[in-house]
């Protein structure tokens, strides 16, 4: 597993393996979402959209645009 990285108390974790990679996103209280690189920036996974977590969208889009300055 890769090192996480934080933003405030936002967890970011990266999770890479030979095909993909993703971002496990957690706060104190635990799992938020998971991040996947799509060519336009970041989606939130198949998973969690099937299942239909309530996911803010303003902090998706904080998450994404950390996640972009910190590999940059």
């Amino acid at each position: 597993m890769d090192r996480p990285f934080y933003i405030g108390k936002i967890c970011v974790t990266p999770q890479t393996s030979q095909r993909e990679v993703q971002f496990c996103v957690s706060d104190e209280e635990g799992y938020l979402f998971r991040l996947v690189p799509i060519p336009e920036g970041f989606a939130i996974s198949k998973l969690d959209r099937a299942v239909g977590h309530s996911i803010d969208p303003s902090l998706v889009a904080l998450v994404s645009f950390n996640i972009e300055n910190h590999y940059s």
